[in-house]
C-alpha cells in the first residue's frame, strides 16, 4: 500500500501537545489518518484512542506503529489493557461520530485532548483510486468508508436537477451548481457518468469564469465527497460528545479546511457557555505551503473550558 501523507500543522500541533499532555494522559485522535500527529502524542508516554473510518489507513497505521515497537490492538479485543498499561495505544475502525460508544466501552470518562484533522489525506487523493481527485481519470466512489452503501457514482447518476443543484449549492458553494446539474443529467441521459474525468469536463464546460482560482471541478467534487461521507452532519453530532468528555484543562483541537467546517464550529461555540476558542486560530507558515501547498486553506482552532 502506497500510503503516503504529510500532517498539516506539525510543528503547531506538536507544540501544545507538550503543554497540554503528561505521561498516562489520555488522548484522542479523531481523524488518525497517517497517524503523523499521533506518533507525537505517543512520544510524550500517553494513552491513546485513535479513530479512522478507513480500512486502508488502520491497517497501514497498524504496522507503522508496530515497527515503531508501540502496543496496540487494532481489534479492541481486551478493554482492561487501556487501564492498566503504563501505555497503549488503540486503533478503531469506526467513524469519529461513535467517540462516546467506544469511550464507555473503555470505560474512559475525560481525556486531556481531541484532534479532529478534517481534511483529507494525501493518500486518499493521490493513492486510494476511489476518485477523490478530478486530477485523475478514476471511477467515481469517494467513499473514506469502504462499507458505505452509497457512492458518488449513484448520487451524480441518480439525483435530479433540483437535488444536484441543491447538493453543489449547499456543500460546495458552487456559483454555477444548476447549470452543472442540469449538464450532469443531461449527459447521463446519453452515458452514464462513472468517472472523475467526465465529470470534470463537464464542470468545465459549465464554469468558464475568467476570475476562478480554483479549479472549476473543486467545489462540486468537494460537494460530492462531504455527501457521500456525511461529514457535516457527523461533525455536528460529534462536537457535543467531545465536549462532554474533554477535561477542565484540557483542549479540543480543531483543523478545518473549508467555511462550511469553520460554520459548523462556531455555531457550537455559541451555543455552549462552557467553552471558548482559546487564543487566535493558528494558520501555515509560509515555508510550510511552500512545501505542502495542500496545507494552505487550513485553520487550527483551539477550543477549552472557560473560567466561569
Amino acid at each position: 500500500m502506497d500510503y503516503k501523507h504529510i500532517p498539516v500543522l506539525e510543528k503547531e500541533i506538536a507544540t501544545i501537545f507538550e503543554k497540554v499532555l503528561t505521561p498516562k494522559s489520555i488522548y484522542v485522535d479523531a481523524t488518525v489518518g497517517g497517524g503523523g500527529h499521533l506518533v507525537h502524542a505517543l512520544n510524550l508516554g500517553i494513552n491513546a484512542i485513535a479513530f479512522d473510518q478507513d480500512q486502508d489507513s488502520i491497517k497501514h497505521l497498524s504496522e507503522k506503529l508496530a515497527t515503531q515497537g508501540f502496543k496496540l490492538d487494532d481489534k479492541q479485543t481486551d478493554f482492561s489493557k487501556f487501564i492498566k498499561d503504563s501505555q497503549y495505544v488503540y486503533l478503531v475502525n469506526s467513524n469519529f461520530v461513535n467517540l462516546d460508544t467506544y469511550l464507555a466501552k473503555f470505560q474512559i470518562k475525560e481525556v486531556s485532548c481531541i484532534l479532529f484533522d478534517l481534511g483529507m489525506s494525501s493518500y486518499h487523493i493521490d493513492s486510494s483510486g476511489r476518485g477523490f481527485s478530478f486530477m485523475r481519470n478514476e471511477v467515481l466512489d469517494m467513499r473514506m468508508d469502504k462499507n458505505l452503501q452509497v457512492t458518488a457514482m449513484d448520487l451524480v447518476n441518480g439525483l435530479g436537477v433540483k437535488e444536484l443543484t441543491f447538493l453543489f449549492k449547499k456543500l460546495g458553494e458552487e456559483r454555477f451548481s444548476k447549470q452543472i446539474a442540469s449538464e450532469i443529467v443531461k449527459t447521463r441521459k446519453l452515458k452514464k457518468i462513472t468517472t472523475a474525468e467526465e465529470l470534470r469536463g463537464i464542470a468545465e464546460r459549465m464554469n468558464k469564469s475568467a476570475n476562478n482560482k480554483i479549479h472549476p471541478a473543486t467545489r462540486i467534487f468537494q460537494a460530492l465527497r462531504i455527501a457521500v461521507n456525511d461529514e457535516i452532519n457527523s461533525f455536528q453530532i460529534v462536537l457535543p460528545k467531545a465536549a462532554s468528555v474533554i477535561s477542565k484543562k484540557g483542549v479540543i483541537l480543531c483543523i478545518t479546511f473549508h467555511s462550511l467546517e469553520e460554520k459548523v464550529l462556531k455555531d457550537f461555540i455559541l451555543k455552549r457557555s462552557d467553552l471558548d476558542i482559546i487564543g487566535k486560530v493558528i494558520t501555515p507558515s509560509l515555508a510550510e505551503v511552500r512545501k505542502n501547498r495542500r496545507s494552505r486553506s487550513a485553520k487550527l482552532f483551539i477550543l477549552g473550558k472557560n473560567e466561569s
